[in-house]
This record gives C-alpha cells, structure tokens and sequence, in this order.
C-alpha cells in the first residue's frame, strides 16, 4: 500500500510528536509505504505535490492543514482519480466536505469552548481577557474562535475580549503578542493561547515581565512535557489536552479501515479532548 502524507509545516512541535507516534504505530504495518511532504507553510506546493501523488496513483493521500479550503481542486482531482482522501489534525470548513472522503483529527471549536468554560468559571463570569489564535482567517482559527465566543455567549458571560492577536503557530511572534499585551492591559485577568507553543510563550512573557504563577490566568490548547510541567508550578490555569498519539492511533485506524476493509467511514471522528489542571496533572505525563 503505498501511501501520501503531507504536512502544512513539519516544524511545528504539535506535528513533529504527530509524526514520531504514527511512525511508531506504523512499524507494525510493514505492508504499508508512506511518503512524506513538508508544504513549508506553502498551500501550492502541497497542491504540486498531491498532485503528482494523484499522477503516480497512490492508494490514499493523507492531509494535515490548518486551512483546506486552497487545495479543495487539488483534492478533488484525487478523488476523481478513485484515491481517497483523509484529512487529519485540525477541522476542514464545510466547503471542504465535499472534496474529502473523511476527516480524523481534533475538534477545534470544541477546545475553543473548554477554554472559555473554564476562565468564565474561574472568573465568575468577569473579567478582561486576550486571545492569541492560530493564523488569522484560516478554518482552524475561525472555528476556535467561534468555540470560545459562542461558549461566552452560551453562558451570558460578562468576560471582555480586550485583544485578538495572530500568533501564526510561531512561538515567537506568539511571544512577541503576549508582551505587547501585558504592555497594553498590565492587569488583565487571563490569556487564552490556542496551540501548545504559543501558550508556552505567553508563559515566557509572563515571566520576563515580573509576574508571578497565577495572577493572569492561561489556559492553552496543547499538553507537552513542558507546558505540564508549568502548569503544576502553577502558571496555567488549564490545557486542553491535544495528545498527538491519539490523533495519530485513530488516523492509522481510519486509514487501515479504508484501505484494507474498504469500511464505509464516518465523514468526520474527533479524538477526545480532557482539560488538565492542577487537580488531575499527575495523570498527564505530557507529549
């Protein structure tokens, strides 16, 4: 089974833990090979290289992306080809639906709602709060969002979002935004980051401008061995748990099924998701 697999950026840490779990599960599969691309953050040279797997006639391409929408063509060309295509990691829009066989990967909108139920809890309902996003526009961004806000709603908080800032996935220009905010709001109440390395930058801010653990609230998406361990030294508040293993052991699940079962798949399996905090911590090693 010969099978392609691309990435919008394979530095980001979420993904680089991605890829070492899959690879690891896949050991046990040595009937299957997989070739890899690293997009470079570029949605045409993705498309370029889908394509010349649809050319070679591969038996399944796999894409993870934080925004779909650019290569919906691309993938249609696939399936129009008989190759199926499994999205994994973040959430296509809906106007991708159609241009997929199915989707595997985590639910952003709902990470976006744990957060917002756990600051408007701690809180009490008020309060200032910044939000650092994932690209700007981009169908991953659009749905955490909408899950944060609508959650607010939802529960008639008075919480105020002060700032909307565009971390990019990038832990420095995340860094850059955290400092910029606390310059701008020096008492705002929390911080809500929506990726692992963006919410380990914020914490890095916090630090270098004299805060102490806890007087802002963070909340993350993410769970790495080192935002864990952060969180018990008491600078989160919580993280939403996005374990790459799991992703990774139910995309293995999905693709299996197609390929060697032929199953009729759900359009879309989210990998569950659990809020860390000090309370349950010592039950997370981390990713």
């Amino acid at each position: 089974m010969k099978v392609g697999y691309s990435f919008y950026s394979i530095k980001i840490p979420w993904v680089v833990s991605y890829k070492r779990a899959f690879e690891n599960g896949m050991k046990e599969h040595p009937n299957y090979e997989i070739a890899w691309l690293d997009g470079n953050s570029d949605s045409k040279a993705i498309a370029a290289g889908v394509e010349k797997w649809t050319a070679q006639k591969l038996d399944l391409i796999v894409s993870m992306s934080p925004d779909h929408v650019p290569l919906r063509m691309t993938y249609n060309k696939a399936l129009e080809a008989g190759i199926p295509v499994l999205l994994t990691g973040e959430p296509p829009d809906y106007r991708v639906y159609e241009f997929m066989t199915a989707f595997s990967g985590l639910s952003a909108w709902e990470g976006g709602r744990m957060a917002a139920d756990l600051l408007n809890q701690t809180l009490g309902g008020r309060g200032q709060v910044a939000c650092i996003t994932g690209p700007r526009g981009s169908a991953s961004e659009q749905q955490n969002t909408e899950g944060f806000k609508a959650s607010l709603q939802r529960l008639a908080s008075k919480i105020q979002i002060v700032a909307m800032e565009d971390g990019k996935w990038d832990a420095t220009a995340s860094y850059q935004r955290a400092l910029s905010i606390l310059t701008r709001f020096p008492k705002i109440d929390a911080i809500f980051a929506s990726e692992d390395a963006m919410g380990i930058a914020v914490i890095r801010a916090l630090k270098e401008k004299g805060y102490t653990p806890g007087q802002v609230k963070v909340v993350a998406l993410g769970g790495s061995r080192g935002a864990v361990a952060d969180l018990k030294a008491g600078w989160y508040l919580g993280i939403v748990n996005q374990d790459p293993s799991l992703c990774a052991q139910q995309d293995i699940w999905f693709m299996r099924a197609l390929l060697e079962e032929n199953r009729r798949l759900p359009r879309a399996a989210q990998a569950p998701q659990e809020m860390i905090t000090k309370e349950n911590a010592d039950q997370f090693a981390g990713w």
